[in-house]
């Protein structure tokens, strides 16, 4: 799940650009047009790309992250907003590592700004969590996912954010190579309860109840297919338990 930005025509924030780029540096319009100018970037740059606009809205968000820190250091919540803006432009420049770094700083902020169980700690902690599994570091990102998913175990399945946060983990449990059965077990019986709610929220023929429904399906097979005879054994026990 990455952090929530409208999108944007790349033509469009050349317009703001353009309109506001003489004013003052700490001129919030001349703040808001570049920050619309980095997502139109971010737009339109091929994910891993290693030079022109990736590398550009780069550039773009550490300008505004380091103007909002500058000029707004109270404003804690837009800084928050622009480095989790500038860890999504430094994973599709392909600096992935750089992306990680600045997404754990999110999550650091959050937890200091607002507690572990909020909405906003939530998001940071999901979003950092998806990016660990990208990179293989399914256990830690597993940890993140499970803490946060122990605070909403009660909470009803009727929104996105949820709903994500429950997938991302059935996602986690079958994709990860030291999965054992009862971890498969738990990502079926995970997704067979999110799936219907997300049919609910949106409709049975929306991309993301489809998804689920392909990573459902590929779960099943995960856990059907041959696998190592210490494997085999303890599928014979969960299933038999």
């Amino acid at each position: 799940m990455a952090w929530a930005r409208p999108k944007f025509d790349f033509h469009t924030g050349w317009a703001c650009w353009n309109t506001h780029s003489a004013r003052e540096e700490s001129d919030s319009f001349r703040l808001m047009a570049l920050a619309v100018l980095g997502r139109g970037l971010l737009g339109n740059a091929p994910r891993g790309s290693k030079s022109g606009r990736g590398q550009k809205a780069v550039a773009l968000y550490e300008t505004i992250v380091a103007t909002v820190k500058n000029q707004w250091p109270e404003n804690r919540n837009e800084i928050l907003q622009m480095k989790a803006n500038l860890a999504v432009a430094y994973e599709e420049a392909g600096r992935v590592d750089q992306g990680i770094v600045i997404k754990r700083e999110c999550l650091i902020d959050a937890k200091a700004m607002t507690g572990p169980r909020s909405e906003l700690t939530l998001v940071c902690a999901d979003n950092l969590a998806v990016a660990l599994m990208a990179k293989g570091s399914f256990t830690e990102a597993r940890t993140l996912l499970k803490a946060q998913l122990e605070y909403q175990a009660d909470a009803p399945l009727d929104n996105e954010l949820l709903i994500r946060l429950f997938t991302n983990y059935a996602n986690l449990l079958y994709k990860d190579p030291d999965a054992v059965p009862d971890d498969l077990l738990e990502s079926i019986a995970m997704y067979e309860k999110c799936l219907p709610a997300a049919q609910r929220l949106w409709g049975a023929s929306h991309p993301y109840p489809m998804q689920f429904e392909k990573h459902l399906g590929k779960a099943r097979a995960a856990l059907a297919a041959p696998k190592s005879a210490r494997f085999e054994r303890a599928l014979k026990r969960a299933r038999k338990d």
